[in-house]
């Protein structure tokens, strides 16, 4: 004899659907924010690094690097927003940090206790690069070679 459930998967689902979707929301948003954080440090690092290579003065350099990061941060965060950008230079090395702030909606976050809001900072450093110096030096250690090169050659 077959027995009859009439209505028992449908409430059944009105229990796990919400548990369901809360947890598919919270793993796109989680999703977010390694992007949003993975773009910061990517931004931070390329600032860093364009920042390292202006020989010119100290003014000129922290505002190449700060128009780096800004240019790569402006349309490429999803749901972060950037707080507060550091950018400073000690002992020859340059260093940008960035802070920001995630919102996370009231209607996710279903547990309390749980934070509404993530922190994100990222920090890249880079020391100061003199390239024409480099490859100045290069070429004076190629020319003290082929001279060295030169007079061995002679005394054979």
């Amino acid at each position: 004899m077959k027995k009859k459930y009439k209505g028992s998967y449908t409430v059944e689902a009105s229990f796990i659907f919400p548990l369901v979707m809360s947890v598919i929301v919270l793993i796109i948003y989680l999703s977010f924010f390694l992007h949003d954080r993975a773009v910061m440090d990517a931004a931070s690092y390329q600032a860093a690094m364009r920042g390292s290579f202006v020989t010119s003065d100290k003014s000129d350099f922290l505002k190449k690097a700060e128009k780096a990061g800004d240019e790569l941060l402006k349309e490429a965060l999803l749901v972060t927003r950037v707080s507060e950008k550091n950018i400073e230079l000690k002992n020859n090395t340059l260093t940008v940090t960035y802070s920001g702030i995630m919102n996370i909606p009231g209607g996710v976050n279903f547990i309390p206790g749980i934070p509404t809001e993530l922190k994100l900072n990222v920090r890249s450093s880079a020391k100061r690069l003199d390239p024409t110096g480099f490859v100045r030096s290069c070429r004076i250690i190629e020319n003290l070679q082929d001279a060295s090169e030169k007079t061995d050659m002679e005394e054979i």
